[in-house]
């Protein structure tokens, strides 16, 4: 799905649709549809303003943020966090030490390996 634009008259309008169809025909992709930009913008935007911008729902988010920002969670969420890098860390120091010293083949054990430093690094 993407934009395509069309000259009408003076003027260049977009419209979305499938930009295989647009770019390869029929031998690619099957969908046609195009529709003006303007009526899917309209609709999208009148359904965020309708069901997304509600009093309620903004009230609802903002609560959710300042929650979310207290001291007591975002200290408690340090704490998980610090736990977790430190037991990765100590999986890592093992996964070291089972390289150097093992006969598991050493590609899985790598894979393993990178595996939690990426979750570390993270």
């Amino acid at each position: 799905m993407g934009v395509i634009k069309r000259t009408h008259g003076r003027h260049r309008v977009g419209f979305y649709g499938c930009l295989a169809f647009q770019k390869r025909a029929a031998t690619v992709c099957a969908n046609n549809l195009v529709i003006r930009m303007e009526s899917i913008d309209k609709a999208v935007l009148a359904t965020i303003g309708g069901d997304v911008l509600k009093p309620k729902i903004i009230d609802a988010v903002i609560a959710g943020v300042k929650d979310a920002m207290k001291p007591a969670n975002i200290t408690r969420e340090n704490a998980t966090r610090k736990r977790e890098i430190a037991s990765l860390e100590q999986e890592i120091d093992r996964m070291t030490e089972a390289i150097a010293s093992s006969s598991t083949p050493v590609p899985t054990l790598l894979e393993a390996l990178q595996t939690r430093q990426r979750r570390r690094d993270d």
